[in-house]
């Protein structure tokens, strides 16, 4: 089902890109985000405007899924970087690395979830957990009981979540 944009409006405007037009759509861009908090920068220099997302070197069906999302979110091609250390992948898209800067902040130490974003539809909140658990969690079983687990330097972005 279609869904209009008009649905996904918010005070912190997502620029430049194709739009959303179905939940699914926006769903997968909350994912993106969440992995982006997790294990993601932007890198600034003159006329380039890197995205990178770290991403271990033994993941490789996160690094080929992560190709392919962002192929489909935004019509970009993703560079693997540091082949023999690791999957790290980085592509360039000048007003979503602004954004991203803007909107969630630049360091580890700095990001935060913004108000707007923890009121979005609980489907969309539990896609930006799921990439965030992708990227900074852990689930284990623990004395009988299944545990989740999110790790960060930034204890404000943990009570974010």
């Amino acid at each position: 089902m279609d869904i209009p944009n008009r649905y996904y409006k918010t005070n912190g405007q997502i620029p430049g890109w194709k739009q959303f037009h179905t939940a699914t759509s926006f769903a997968k861009f909350c994912y993106f985000v969440g992995l982006f908090i997790g294990d993601g920068f932007v890198n600034i220099n003159k006329n380039s405007y890197d995205i990178y997302l770290s991403i271990g070197k033994d993941e490789y069906e996160l690094a080929s899924f992560y190709d392919d999302l962002i192929q489909d979110l935004f019509d970009r091609k993703t560079v693997h970087v540091h082949k023999t250390r690791e999957n790290t992948r980085r592509f360039t898209h000048k007003e979503l690395a602004i954004w991203l800067n803007e909107t969630f902040g630049k360091t580890a130490y700095k990001k935060r979830i913004p108000e707007w974003f923890k009121n979005l539809h609980e489907d969309y909140k539990l896609a930006f957990i799921q990439g965030y658990l992708d990227s900074d969690g852990s689930v284990f079983y623990d004395r009988g009981k299944v545990r989740v687990n999110f790790t960060s330097v930034n204890l404000g972005l943990l009570e974010d979540v």
